[in-house]
């Protein structure tokens, strides 16, 4: 993709008689052209979770965090996301040692 600067030299090579200086290029038309690329994608759907006019929104994501403590060494160490299972067999990332996992 072009830069801005590019754009505006191509635009003012297409368009001779126009007086817009890079400023107001960049709003006049090609802020207008992006604001009608988006209405487009927001009326096909395909623009989730997009609110142009309002204050930006953080995002949260939950994670279920395990922590193991080693049998053998006493290390801990932790899994994001894991489901323990009965008879699993886990290895220390410590010390290597195997073992089964067991809840408190």
């Amino acid at each position: 993709m072009a830069t801005l600067e590019t754009q505006y030299k191509n635009y003012m090579y297409d368009n001779p008689s126009s007086i817009y200086t890079f400023d107001e290029w960049r709003v006049k038309v090609l802020g207008e052209s992006l604001k009608q690329a988006i209405k487009k994608l927001e009326d096909e759907g395909q623009l989730k979770n997009t609110t142009f006019s309002s204050k930006p929104k953080h995002y949260y994501s939950v994670e279920h965090l395990y922590h193991f403590t080693c049998c053998e060494c006493k290390q801990w160490w932790s899994i994001g996301d894991y489901s323990p299972k009965k008879d699993k067999v886990l290895t220390c990332p410590a010390c290597g040692f195997k073992s089964e996992v067991d809840v408190i």
